[in-house]
């Protein structure tokens, strides 16, 4: 049942959705902290 589970989590559609959610926390940070990533 564990390997199950795993493809679950790998599945294209989960990438996809983590993806965007990655994305979008940059841009939140990039609101709160501008500085940080233009020292980066």
């Amino acid at each position: 049942m564990s390997s199950v589970a795993s493809d679950e989590l790998l599945s294209p559609c989960d990438l996809l959705h983590h993806d965007e959610l990655l994305s979008a926390t940059f841009r939140l940070f990039d609101l709160v902290f501008p500085e940080f990533f233009e020292e980066v």
